[in-house]
Order: C-alpha cells, then sequence, then structure tokens
C-alpha cells in the first residue's frame, strides 16, 4: 500500500514539475514576443525615412527625443552606447541597419 501511494505522489510530483516548466517556457516567450513588439516600434519611430532601412544619423536624432530615451532607459540602454551598438549590428557593414539585424 506504502509503494502505491508513493507512487501516486511522485506521479503528481513530476505533473506538477512539468506544468511549472511549461509555464515557465511560455512566460519566457511572451516576453520574448514583447521585445520584439517594443523593438519594432523603436525602430518604425525612428525609421524617418520610412524605407525599413535604420541609417545611423535616423538611429542618433531618434535617440534625441523622450520617447526614445525613456525606450532606451526600459531597455538598459543609454543614448550615448548607440553608435557602438550600431556598429556592431551593422554586420553587412552598408551603414543601415534592416530591422531583423536590429532585433
Amino acid at each position: 500500500m506504502i509503494r502505491v501511494i508513493t507512487a501516486v505522489f511522485l506521479k503528481e510530483t513530476l505533473q506538477v514539475a512539468n506544468s511549472d516548466r511549461e509555464s515557465e517556457v511560455a512566460e519566457q516567450m511572451r516576453k520574448s514576443k514583447q521585445l520584439v513588439g517594443r523593438c519594432r516600434e523603436a525602430f518604425q519611430y525612428a525609421d524617418k525615412s520610412g524605407d525599413g532601412k535604420l541609417s545611423l544619423d535616423e538611429l542618433q536624432e531618434g535617440c534625441k527625443t523622450a520617447d526614445m530615451q525613456a525606450w532606451l532607459s526600459a531597455n538598459d540602454l543609454d543614448a550615448s552606447d548607440i553608435s557602438g551598438v550600431f556598429y556592431l549590428l551593422d554586420v553587412g557593414r552598408r551603414g543601415w541597419l534592416s530591422f531583423d539585424e536590429f532585433v
């Protein structure tokens, strides 16, 4: 009888642990989607030409606004880091970033 009780307890414990893992993965995916959405908003805001290509000038100008300052702060970034980040992201050395590179 004790083995049956132990087996049932173990089964329930494993189900709860699995459910917790699934919840954690779902939460991480939700956060990831939110971050991509915020990045898209920032990209579109800074892309003043609307060509889907974000130049360093556009990014620097966009970062001067209060909205972008707040966005940078919310994402643990600082406007003084922008040119360095731009050059790190511009792997093709084209002088502009696509949205995929930006994210």
